[in-house]
C-alpha cells in the first residue's frame, strides 16, 4: 500500500505534556511510518488544524451494559447483550477511544465481539476482554460472575476464564452498589484466595483487575499484587505505598460519582444519591491526589453504564481528574501513556510516534488548554483510515482508504 501523509495536523506530544507545531504524519498498512515538517505533498489528506491525540484508552469498560437512568440493565438475553454492545462500541470509536479494556459481563459477549472486531466483522476500538469476573459466593456482582470460595475454586475459574481466551482476570475484591448487603470496603475474598488468584492468572500470562472500593479490600488486593484497582474510593497509606513499591495500576473510575453528582434532579437521580456522590467524590480526589504523591501510575476508566455515565463519556473522566487537582497534560497521560502500558500495548499504542498503530482522535480545540475539549471529538482515525470523519457526526462516516 502507498504511503499516505496526514497534513495540517498539530501533535499532543503525550510524552512531555506539549503541543508540537504542525507535523504530517506518514501511515503506510496502519502504521506510522515517519513524522516530518513542511513536506506534504498536494495529496496529503488535510486534518484541518486539527489538534490531534493518539487515540484514547478506557480501562474499565462493560460494553454489553447500557446506560439508563436507574443504572445498567444486567439481566437481558444473549442477542440484547450482543446488539448493544455492538451499539456501544461505536460510541467508543465516536469519541476517540481506539482501545478498551472490557471488565467483564454476562455470556462471554465480550469475548466474541472482540474477535468480530479484530476480524473487521464489527466496527469497533481494538479490545481486552476479561469474560466473567470471579465473585465470592454472594459477592459483589455475582449474578453474572462465576462464584468461587476457597483455593481449589479459585485456581479452577483462573483456568476456567483463560480457557475461554479471556485477557485479564476481574476480581471482585471488595462488594459494591449493585449487590445488596455487601460492604465497599471489606474483603469478599480472604488474602490467601487473592493470591491464589493472582499467582495463578500470572502463570498463565493475565493480569488481574482487582474491584476493590477501599479500605481493607484494596490493602489486600494490593498485598497480593493485582496488576490494577478499579476504583479506590478511599485508599489507605499503606495500600498507596503499597502500590507504589509493586507498580499496580490505579483506575479511579471519578465518572460514576461524577456524573451523578452533576445530574442532580433528573430522572432516577434523588438528592440523597447526589449528595453521596459529591462526598464520594471528595473522598476519591484525595485517593488520587495521595496515589499521584507516591508516584502510583494513574489510568483511565469510566466504568460506564451507571446512571447517566454513558459509554461516549470517556473524555468527561478526565474533566473529572483534572477538577480533583490533576494537570490536563496528567490527565492526557493517564489516557493514553500510561494505560497503553497497563494493557500491555505501549509498543503499539499510546502515543504518536514511528512503528506505532496509526490510531488518532482529533480535535478543534487544544485540551492542554481547556481539557473539556477532549469531550468534543471531531474525527477518528484508526488503522490509518477515518472512522470519523469531520463531516459525519459519527454516523455513516466516510472511509478514507
Amino acid at each position: 500500500m502507498k504511503e499516505k501523509c496526514f497534513a495540517n495536523g498539530r501533535i499532543i506530544d503525550v510524552e512531555k505534556g506539549c503541543l508540537r507545531p504542525e507535523t504530517e504524519i506518514w501511515v503506510e498498512d496502519g502504521r506510522i511510518t515517519r513524522l516530518s515538517r513542511g513536506q506534504a505533498p498536494q495529496d496529503a489528506v488535510d486534518l484541518r488544524g486539527s489538534v490531534v491525540l493518539p487515540g484514547l484508552f478506557n480501562v474499565h469498560t462493560h460494553i454489553q451494559f447500557d446506560s439508563t437512568p436507574a443504572g445498567a440493565v444486567i439481566y437481558a438475553s444473549q442477542p440484547r447483550f450482543t446488539l448493544s454492545a455492538v451499539k456501544n462500541l461505536r460510541k467508543y470509536l465516536d469519541s476517540g477511544v481506539t482501545y478498551i479494556r472490557d471488565m467483564g459481563g454476562a455470556d462471554y459477549v465480550d469475548l466474541e465481539l472482540r474477535n468480530m472486531v479484530r476480524e473487521g466483522l464489527v466496527p469497533g476500538p481494538e479490545m481486552a476482554a476479561s469474560g466473567k469476573n470471579l465473585s465470592a459466593t454472594g459477592g459483589q456482582s455475582w449474578q453474572n460472575g462465576v462464584e468461587v470460595d476457597g483455593k481449589d475454586a479459585c485456581i479452577r475459574a483462573v483456568r476456567e476464564q483463560c480457557k475461554k481466551d479471556a485477557d485479564w482476570i476481574k476480581l471482585m475484591a471488595s462488594g459494591g452498589s449493585k449487590t445488596p448487603r455487601t460492604s465497599r470496603y471489606a474483603p469478599q475474598f480472604s488474602l490467601e484466595e487473592m493470591q491464589t488468584v493472582v499467582e495463578e492468572a500470572n502463570r498463565l500470562e493475565r493480569g488481574v483487575a482487582a474491584h476493590a472500593m477501599g479500605g481493607e479490600s484494596a490493602r489486600f488486593a494490593a498485598m497480593a499484587g493485582v496488576t490494577s484497582i478499579e476504583h479506590g474510593y478511599f485508599l489507605e497509606e499503606e495500600t498507596l505505598d503499597l502500590m507504589a513499591e509493586k507498580g499496580i495500576y490505579y483506575v479511579p473510575t471519578l465518572a460514576i460519582s461524577y456524573f451523578l453528582r452533576n445530574n442532580r434532579g433528573k430522572p432516577g437521580v434523588t438528592e440523597e444519591m447526589a449528595d453521596k456522590a459529591e462526598r464520594d467524590l471528595e473522598v476519591q480526589r484525595r485517593s488520587l491526589l495521595a496515589a499521584r504523591e507516591r508516584g502510583v501510575v494513574l489510568c483511565v476508566g469510566t466504568d460506564a453504564c451507571s446512571p447517566y455515565n454513558d459509554h461516549d463519556g470517556t473524555g468527561h473522566e478526565l474533566a473529572a481528574m483534572c477538577e480533583c487537582g490533576l494537570t490536563a497534560a496528567e490527565a492526557l497521560r493517564a489516557a493514553t501513556v500510561n494505560s497503553a502500558k497497563l494493557c500491555g500495548v505501549f509498543a503499539e499504542r499510546g502515543s504518536i510516534a514511528p512503528g506505532k498503530r496509526a490510531d488518532f482522535a482529533l480535535f478543534a480545540e487544544n485540551p492542554l488548554e481547556d481539557i473539556a475539549a477532549i469531550t468534543r471529538c471531531a474525527a477518528v482515525i484508526q488503522n490509518g483510515k477515518f472512522v470519523k470523519n469531520f463531516d459525519s457526526a459519527g454516523e455513516n462516516p466516510q472511509k478514507n482508504d
